[in-house]
């Protein structure tokens, strides 16, 4: 007789509209994205830029400034946003004819003849400029330490150390980079 009555409250409840509750789970996502970016600007586009001339069989010299250069980091959403800038250097070439009986090493100024300095230099965070000798055809500009938008500009120059070149207009590419 128990048994029943137990069956027939539940069933009692069931009809009154006391049941036993019910639930459903939904997982929800955010995505949140770093956005912004990291850019360099630097002098000069498709014209060539005067750096300046030193009389031939001069040993070394520093060229005038190349121009401001750049980096703007608007990166946000990062643990941080550190960065390095370089400075790859290729060998400067002598442009137009080259007299007779001239060597290749007297046509061209090698990188590793250069060593690249920093001046004028401004920055809204961390950076500590570094230039130094250009090896392997690179050298390093400069390193940013921040947390945030930053930004931080520089006037480079190159030092020249010359070993019997000849006389005439060499180019060259020096091309600035950031990651």
């Amino acid at each position: 007789m128990v048994r029943k009555l137990l069956v027939a409250a539940g069933a009692v409840a069931t009809a009154g509209g006391l049941a036993w509750p019910a639930g459903a789970t939904t997982t929800a996502t955010i995505t949140l994205t770093a956005g912004g970016s990291l850019s360099v600007d630097a002098p000069g586009g498709s014209a060539a830029i005067d750096l300046g001339s030193a009389p031939s069989g001069y040993e070394s010299w520093t060229t005038g400034g190349l121009g401001t250069v750049s980096v703007v980091d608007t990166r946000t959403g990062l643990l941080n946003d550190d960065w390095t800038a370089t400075a790859s250097v290729s060998d400067f070439v002598l442009q137009g004819p080259v007299p007779a009986g001239a060597s290749a090493a007297q046509e061209t100024i090698p990188a590793w003849a250069m060593s690249y300095g920093l001046t004028a230099v401004s920055s809204t965070a961390s950076f500590t400029g570094a230039g130094g000798p250009v090896v392997a055809h690179q050298v390093t500009a400069g390193s940013m330490i921040a947390n945030g938008p930053n930004r931080a500009s520089w006037d480079p120059t190159l030092t020249i150390t010359l070993d019997g070149q000849l006389a005439g207009t060499y180019e060259g590419t020096i091309t600035h980079s950031a990651a």
